[in-house]
C-alpha cells in the first residue's frame, strides 16, 4: 500500500504520547483530590509551555516533521515525573520509586514484547482489509496474552480470572 508520508510515524509516536498520557491520568486524579492544585498548575502548565520553544529548536538544527511528536513525548514524560514528584509532597507518601518499578516498568516490557511479537507476525498478512482484521485480531490476542502473563501482578490476575467467570462463563452457562 501507499501511505502518506510520515503516517506511519506519526501513529507510533500519536500511541506512545497516548500512553503516557493515560499513565498521568490516575496521577492526575489524586492531585485534584487533594485540593491542592498551585503547584501542579504551575509546574506542569509551565513544563508544557515549552513545547513550543522545543519544537521550534528541532526544526531549527533541521529535524523533520516527526520531532514535533517527539518533543511532545519527551514534555508528557517530564510531566509525568513531575506529577509524581509534587505527589510525593502534597501526600507525604514516596512512590516515585514504587510507580517507576511497578506500572512505568511493567507497562515498557509488556509494550515491547507485545510490540516484538506483533511485529514479527506483520509480514504474514496481505495488505487488504481481510489482512487488516486478522493483523488486529492477532495483535489484540497477544497484547491479552503478554500483559496477563507479565503485565499485571497476581492479585490483578486473579480479579481478571474472577471477572471472566462472572461475566463471561456465567453468559455462556445461562
Amino acid at each position: 500500500g501507499v501511505y502518506p508520508d510520515y503516517s506511519v510515524i506519526f501513529v507510533r509516536c500519536a500511541f506512545i504520547l497516548s500512553m503516557f498520557t493515560v499513565l498521568s491520568g490516575t496521577l492526575i486524579t489524586e492531585i485534584l483530590a487533594t485540593g491542592n492544585l498551585t503547584a501542579t498548575t504551575w509546574w506542569i502548565g509551565g513544563t508544557r509551555l515549552l513545547t513550543l520553544p522545543l519544537v521550534y529548536v528541532c526544526y531549527t538544527l533541521g529535524g523533520g516533521p516527526e520531532y514535533a511528536y517527539y518533543s511532545l513525548i519527551t514534555i508528557e514524560v517530564v510531566s509525568l515525573f513531575l506529577r509524581l514528584s509534587i505527589l510525593e509532597r502534597i501526600t507525604d507518601v514516596k512512590f516515585v520509586k514504587d510507580f517507576a518499578v511497578v506500572v512505568l516498568f511493567r507497562t515498557m516490557i509488556s509494550t515491547l514484547a507485545s510490540g516484538g511479537i506483533v511485529f514479527f507476525f506483520n509480514p504474514l498478512f496481505p495488505e487488504s482489509l481481510m489482512g487488516l482484521f486478522g493483523f488486529l485480531v492477532v495483535a489484540l490476542l497477544t497484547v491479552g496474552v503478554v500483559v496477563y502473563a507479565i503485565g499485571i501482578s497476581t492479585d490483578e490476575k486473579s480479579l481478571v480470572v474472577g471477572i471472566v467467570k462472572d461475566k463471561i462463563l456465567n453468559k455462556v452457562v445461562k
